[in-house]
């Protein structure tokens, strides 16, 4: 398989670089067929690079883009209340710290009703705005309808994609960014596929759709899929086997039970990913920027892995071009030095 193929079969443009490394890894016996074709699947959280989302700050900062948004447009608001809605949202931290709530709740209605107050009077003034005030407009408007029951809340009015994952760790109860399905290979833990999935949806819901996007990357056929619990009720159809942790391992031989046991190898894979690759925090704007800092990441992660084993090959090379030809070998010492005459 070529280089050419795998970029025709790659649908997303930010998997061609993974695509390359994965050819690259063939090429150079690195990784076999027969691996790429048994993957593991799991999701993990690449977090937006925001602030904690609290009410108190996402009105305040909206009242503030606002009046910036009416300022440059010559706009004369009757009221923009940006002096006092900074005080008051000093004073909602400092009344949620010492547990008064009455008193937070009181501080965060008054917000809310500067920043609808702000909202008329801009859509009074300007009934048919351009299209840069329009896209102010609307996740301000968002922000001020929105309760705090509702399932898709906006965290971030410079990112509306964000959303609140909970992934059940101890040390921190939910995370602000977007679920990304990662695909390795179920020896060596080459990444084959990574792709962010919008929405947060069930973990189930989106095993199809990283199969699909394993084979399109590789062109090579998933015979095996290895998949914790989360997946349970999951979306695939196709013909690839789906082992799913926990079941029954009757019937099985005793590589794939080997096999079946890799399935945590994928953990610590992940976390290489965020500590090593910069997959921790998104700094990129938008979906398509999460789709790159992912993609960029496990290319790394790849293009690691190869240049190790280029180093081994530089350091063979190196041991007989710096050792005497009578010798044979390289003292443990280091070169041999010959006195000249």
């Amino acid at each position: 398989m070529t280089c050419r193929s795998i970029r025709h079969r790659s649908r997303n443009p930010e998997n061609v670089l993974l695509a390359e490394t994965t050819v690259i890894g063939v090429k150079d016996k690195q990784v076999t067929p027969q691996e790429l074709a048994q993957v593991h699947v799991d999701t993990t959280v690449q977090e937006k690079n925001i602030t904690h989302p609290t009410d108190s700050k996402l009105y305040h900062t909206a009242l503030v883009k606002l009046a910036n948004a009416a300022k440059n447009r010559s706009i004369r608001l009757r009221q923009n209340d940006l002096r006092v809605s900074k005080q008051t949202a000093i004073m909602v931290s400092r009344y949620a710290h010492a547990k008064q709530f009455q008193r937070m709740q009181k501080k965060l209605k008054q917000l809310k009703t500067w920043l609808g107050r702000v909202l008329r009077n801009l859509r009074r003034q300007v009934p048919q705005p351009d299209a840069s005030l329009e896209q102010r407009l609307v996740p301000c408007e968002r922000l001020q309808t929105q309760k705090k029951t509702d399932s898709k809340k906006l965290y971030s009015l410079h990112e509306p994609e964000v959303m609140c994952i909970s992934k059940g760790k101890a040390h921190k109860r939910s995370e602000f960014g977007q679920k990304v399905s990662v695909a390795t290979t179920n020896r060596n833990s080459w990444i084959v596929n990574v792709r962010p999935c919008a929405g947060n949806p069930y973990d189930g819901h989106t095993l199809a759709k990283a199969i699909v996007g394993v084979q399109q990357t590789r062109g090579v056929s998933v015979t095996d899929a290895f998949v914790d619990k989360g997946y349970r009720g999951h979306d695939y159809k196709g013909e690839a086997t789906i082992h799913l942790a926990g079941s029954s391992s009757r019937n099985l031989t005793r590589a794939m039970k080997r096999r079946r046991k890799r399935l945590s190898a994928v953990e610590p894979k992940i976390g290489h990913l965020k500590s090593d690759h910069r997959m921790q925090k998104c700094f990129l704007t938008s979906l398509p920027g999460d789709a790159i800092n992912a993609a960029l990441a496990a290319a790394g992660s790849n293009l690691l892995k190869l240049l190790r084993a280029l180093a081994h090959a530089l350091i063979f090379w190196l041991r007989h071009a710096f050792s005497e030809p009578d010798s044979g070998r390289l003292d443990s010492s280091g070169p041999v030095m010959v006195p000249l005459t």
